[in-house]
């Protein structure tokens, strides 16, 4: 089909006789569109970028993916920065934004008006929902699926099959989940309207119930199940197959045995840059018990008493020869 005589295509564009390109869209130099594209009316192609056979392009985009996949789908208004790209079969819903090197997998789904940062990965057959955001570094693995309104910031990581709940925040560096590839460890889940703090860590099979919080730090061991609105403080860590009770609030810095009894655990909330204003800092030990000093502390050479007397026997021996 030729082109609708309002576009202007490069003459070094490389565009298949049948690729169907619309009405005042405009085809830049360095460019291939392989056979049965299709691209409609007032959009851009940039330079350097590729739509393989089938690729489906909506009105008012801007494309500057070095990849379009075969089959893939991209629905109006969509932006893709220069170094992103699309795998084969994915989709794209309108209004959804794509910045610099990030990408998204064969036969993964993108619903309309998220944005993806800069370098984040949708892997294959993932479903990212609707006005989703990302930072920098994200990681959303194979068959994850995620809710609509949730964010996620820098180097967040989502492990396969992993579901997230809608208008949930993760923080940054923040890992749901265990990735030993799809069906190999069983999923995590996060609900609706959660909260992950900076570094918090959800292991396979671990679920949050809707409302909950883990702060900064915290760990959500095997299994483990949050009841609705439960919150776990900063650096606190729950043991394998472990239950938050319903709207309890774990202290900070405390270890939940799987029978439910807390102790104290070494950790020094101040790491975490979380709770500042707090005027003391917990710090016990990681053995469940909490530590205390000795009455009798065991006398011996303290290492400055042993590095005087390593001298002294340096002096008495002389220069080396």
């Amino acid at each position: 089909m030729p082109a609708h005589p309002t576009a202007r295509i490069h003459p070094q564009a490389k565009v298949h006789p049948s690729a169907d390109i619309g009405a005042r869209t405009v085809v830049e130099a360095d460019v291939e569109i392989q056979q049965d594209a299709r691209i409609r009316e007032d959009t851009i192609v940039r330079s350097g970028s590729c739509l393989r056979q089938g690729a489906r392009v909506g009105a008012g985009c801007d494309i500057a993916a070095f990849y379009v996949g075969r089959d893939a789908t991209l629905g109006d208004g969509v932006r893709l920065a220069a170094g992103s790209s699309i795998g084969d079969n994915a989709t794209l819903d309108d209004a959804v934004h794509l910045e610099r090197k990030a990408s998204v997998g064969r036969n993964a789904t993108v619903r309309e008006r998220t944005t993806l940062g800069p370098r984040t990965w949708v892997h294959a057959a993932a479903t990212v929902g609707g006005s989703v955001t990302t930072g920098t570094d994200v990681r959303i693995a194979e068959s994850v699926r995620v809710g609509d309104g949730t964010s996620f910031a820098d180097e967040a990581r989502v492990a396969p099959n992993a579901l997230v709940g809608e208008r949930t925040s993760v923080g940054r560096k923040v890992q749901i989940g265990m990735d030993a590839g799809v069906g190999i460890i069983p999923a995590a889940t996060v609900g609706n309207d959660c909260t992950l703090g900076d570094g918090a860590y959800i292991s396979g099979s671990a679920d949050m119930k809707d409302g909950c919080t883990l702060e900064a730090g915290a760990h959500l061991e095997h299994g483990v199940v949050m009841a609705p609105g439960s919150t776990v403080c900063a650096g606190s860590r729950v043991r394998q197959d472990g239950v938050v009770p319903e709207g309890e609030t774990i202290p900070p810095s405390t270890l939940v045995r799987t029978d439910g009894t807390q102790v104290p655990r070494y950790t020094d909330i101040d790491d975490y840059d979380f709770r500042d204003e707090d005027e003391h800092e917990i710090l016990v030990q990681p053995d469940d018990e909490a530590y205390t000093q000795p009455d009798n502390p065991p006398r011996g050479p303290t290492p400055a008493a042993g590095a005087a007397k390593r001298a002294e026997a340096l002096d008495r021996a002389g220069p080396a020869r």
